[in-house]
């Protein structure tokens, strides 16, 4: 319904202010619109009825009125916004027309409010008209900030939370807070660089925490990381408002209606199952600094034993993960500025860079893959060769003059004897693990397979079947930190045997596993083999990793071919585009220091092993 300026006022008569804003929700003859009359009285212009305000476009302060013009539309409202079934905009209980199709509230529109886009009030829900629109003016924002937005997890991802007493000395240790919550104490310890990471990641992407965490604690937390609310602000999905037991991704679509916002989403994790596999996802190393097993957040039962502290706390993750995220970031927006405004998919671009990590490399795996997966043909299902495929190597059976690699547990087998003659480097899965931990094509010598680093046991039955880790749990581990690992197990498994294979049969047991005894004796913990932060920059800039040409032009493309025919859709066969990489000597420590410590879970893995000889 149209408002109308009356004609019984005087000519000469000036908008002085609205009084209501626009698409208010108004009652029958409320005022909308004050003016000045020529004689210096104030007038209004009334609502004729009940509805929704749309001001007409000439509206506005200092505008001469004419007897008949348009002065604003009233319509039904559309409760484009509601919470706890109460529209926001006009106040109608809406219970009853969920109930009841015919029923009405105050104005004639339709309840149909289902997107839940605020992080932590999933009681508040809009139109889908409504949250498109939003969507627009973000991402117009997001492009106009030159961000991308980023998914953060917390536990084991950037922080690692107990509520067990532990021996480390707070006062010394700011980095170690502790707060009370559901009636105990609690102690958060921050991944180091974690402030940094935060600081500079902050610049380049908009930040959401997703964490299985309860309301309580993820709040909790994210005023211990983002106290003044710079980086996370109340952009914090936590386990009440997550929609799935099992699934992170779930929520993603009701956050981010439009897919083009989606396309600009990256995730880091250090768990890639709660994102089915995302393409989307950076997955990381989990860290542990109180050693305890289990959920903080499930409920404890009797008295809690301390929890013991890691050796040493020099994890440098993150640092790699600023590298990485940057990375993304610049591919995305020189994609964009060259293609003129195309928003290519993150998913598209970080499974572009992954390929490069280990690309023209042909590698043969002995006795690295599980007997399971290769007795049921399922070897490409297998974690190390699914990471080997994911960045970009070519994985080949047999020994030939082709591979560049061969990865082996033991010394002495039939491969390590073919590859000895080829001469091509004989490397521990370790090699393969810190490549993908780094996203570079780490040095060899540091993973180097000798005789006499090399388990006394054929296959896997003294690695990881033992130890009971996965891949995305081992750190990068120097040739010294496996000679030593390696000499413990065998020590405790009571193996004395040769390591030398003289026959050369070995590839067709590999990943056997055998008994594991029963011992008491106590486990050492090994030496730590030092890496230096300077051997990291060497690593950086190795000429073969950052070169010019390091990609062909149509690359990028053929992925994201793949990726949209895979998820139904269709791609303009005359996209192309090219990403070269740019110099990240910004994002590499600032002082090098020879005596800093590569970190190792190596302590986790004997404990765990301890724990498994004595059941």
């Amino acid at each position: 319904m149209d408002v109308h300026f009356s004609a019984d006022e005087p000519p000469g008569c000036t908008v002085k202010v609205r009084k209501v804003t626009e698409g208010s929700y108004v009652l029958s003859q409320k005022p909308i619109i004050e003016f000045n009359r020529p004689d210096g009285s104030l007038g209004q212009v009334l609502a004729t009825s009940e509805g929704v305000v749309q001001f007409s476009a000439a509206i506005h302060k200092g505008k001469e009125l004419t007897h008949g013009d348009v002065v604003a539309k009233l319509t039904p409202c559309a409760h484009h916004i509601v919470i706890k079934e109460l529209c926001a905009t006009c106040g109608a209980d809406l219970k009853l027309d969920q109930a009841e199709e015919t029923t009405q509230a105050p104005g004639s529109g339709k309840a149909n409010a289902s997107v839940s886009m605020i992080h932590h009030v999933p009681e508040l829900r809009i139109t889908n008209e409504l949250a498109m629109e939003i969507c627009t003016q973000d991402r117009e924002h997001m492009i106009k900030a030159r961000k991308l937005i980023l998914l953060v997890d917390l536990d084991q991802t950037i922080i690692h939370t107990t509520n067990r007493p532990h021996g480390a000395d707070i006062e010394s240790n700011p980095e170690i807070v502790s707060f009370r919550l559901y009636g105990g104490v609690h102690y958060t310890k921050l991944r180091p660089y974690t402030r940094d990471f935060l600081e500079n990641i902050s610049r380049l992407y908009e930040m959401h925490i997703v964490t299985y965490g309860q309301r309580e604690y993820a709040h909790k937390i994210a005023n211990i990381i983002d106290p003044d609310e710079r980086y996370f602000g109340q952009r914090i999905l936590s386990r009440d408002e997550l929609r799935s037991a099992q699934f992170k991704s779930v929520n993603l679509e009701a956050l981010f209606p439009r897919g083009d916002l989606r396309s600009m989403i990256a995730i880091i994790d250090d768990r890639a199952d709660v994102w089915r596999y995302s393409e989307a996802l950076i997955q990381v190393k989990p860290y542990r600094f109180f050693k305890e097993v289990g959920d903080i957040n499930a409920p404890a039962s009797g008295e809690e034993p301390v929890a013991a502290l890691a050796v040493n706390d020099d994890d440098h993750i993150l640092e790699h993960t600023e590298r990485a995220l940057t990375q993304i970031h610049q591919a995305f927006y020189r994609n964009y500025d060259e293609k003129g405004g195309e928003i290519k998919d993150l998913k598209v671009i970080i499974k572009y860079l992954k390929s490069q990590v280990l690309r023209n490399l042909t590698i043969c795996l002995s006795g690295v893959i599980p007997t399971q997966y290769k007795e049921q043909k399922r070897e490409h299902e297998s974690q190390v060769y699914r990471l080997c495929d994911q960045f970009g190597a070519k994985l080949v059976d047999e020994v030939t003059p082709e591979i560049t690699h061969l990865v082996a547990v033991q010394w002495g087998t039939k491969k390590v004897h073919e590859a000895r003659k080829l001469k091509k480097p004989i490397v521990t899965p370790g090699w393969i693990y810190a490549c993908v931990e780094m996203w570079l094509k780490v040095d060899e010598k540091e993973f180097e397979l000798t005789a006499e680093n090399s388990p006394k046991s054929s296959g896997e039955a003294i690695g990881r079947a033992v130890l009971g880790v996965g891949v995305n749990d081992l750190a990068p581990i120097g040739k010294e930190d496996v000679k030593n690992m390696y000499d413990e197990v065998d020590e405790l498994c009571g193996d004395d045997g040769d390591s030398d294979d003289s026959d050369g049969k070995e590839d067709s047991n590999d990943g056997q596993t055998e008994p594991i005894p029963t011992v008491s004796k106590p486990v050492e913990v090994p030496p730590q083999a030092k890496v230096t932060r300077k051997r990291t920059r060497q690593l950086l800039f190795r000429d073969e990793i950052y070169r010019d040409g390091a990609y062909e032009e149509d690359d990028l493309d053929e992925q994201a071919k793949q990726l949209r025919e895979q998820e139904g859709e269709e791609l303009d066969e005359d996209d192309n585009e090219g990403i070269d990489y740019d110099d990240v000597e910004r994002f590499i420590h600032r002082h090098d220091d020879d005596n800093d410590e590569d970190d190792s879970d190596l302590d986790d893995m004997v404990d765990e092993l301890e724990h498994q000889l004595n059941q």
